[in-house]
């Protein structure tokens, strides 16, 4: 609640529908990505340098929240982009990266990597179905909630990055319905 206001404001300003480029915000808790997507590769990586220092004003300066300095990545689809956005940004510290591997999830922009933690998150919040189910024998709103609060969020962490496949997809919306019935009878 902290962060909306200001973040609200931010995304007003670098945030608007134009064909030139799309600027995408994502917090995870305590984590921020920033994806700029454009049409032209030095404009693309231009943007971005103006856009994350704004970022970074906003939450060093005006919240007065710092941002640690080793986690700090720019990872581009294009050499020259990488480059020229590194130019603008490693005053801030800013590293060039061609991927990131953060809490098991490798991030890498316009390269495939293995979607392994996605996998091991569905399946390990499958394992919680029945469990959830028997709280939802002594009160029918437990399983919704639970699913709200810790299944969805956990199984389709870094989705929005990485993308979710039609099976994946499909595992989670059966959890969610288990979730949410007790031998398939609704419990809400």
């Amino acid at each position: 609640a902290y962060v909306v206001a200001e973040m609200d404001q931010y995304m007003a300003t670098y945030s608007f529908a134009a064909s030139i480029y799309t600027i995408r915000l994502t917090i995870y808790v305590d984590d921020l990505l920033l994806q700029v997507y454009g049409r032209s590769i030095v404009g693309t990586a231009s943007r971005t340098i103006t856009v994350v220092k704004a970022l970074v004003t906003a939450f060093t300066h005006k919240l007065l929240l710092p941002l640690a300095r080793d986690k700090l990545f720019l990872l581009s689809s294009n050499a020259d982009a990488v480059k020229v956005a590194h130019q603008g940004l490693a005053s801030l510290g800013f590293r060039a990266r061609e991927d990131v591997r953060e809490l098991g999830v490798t991030y890498a922009a316009g390269k495939a990597t293995r979607n392994n933690v996605t996998e091991d998150r569905i399946s390990s919040f499958a394992k919680r179905v029945k469990k959830i189910q028997n709280f939802s024998k002594v009160r029918a709103t437990i399983g919704p909630r639970i699913f709200k609060s810790g299944g969805a969020p956990s199984t389709m962490h870094v989705a929005s990055v990485r993308g979710i496949n039609n099976t994946q997809l499909d595992s989670i919306t059966a959890q969610a319905h288990a979730c949410v019935s007790i031998r398939g009878n609704p419990t809400c």
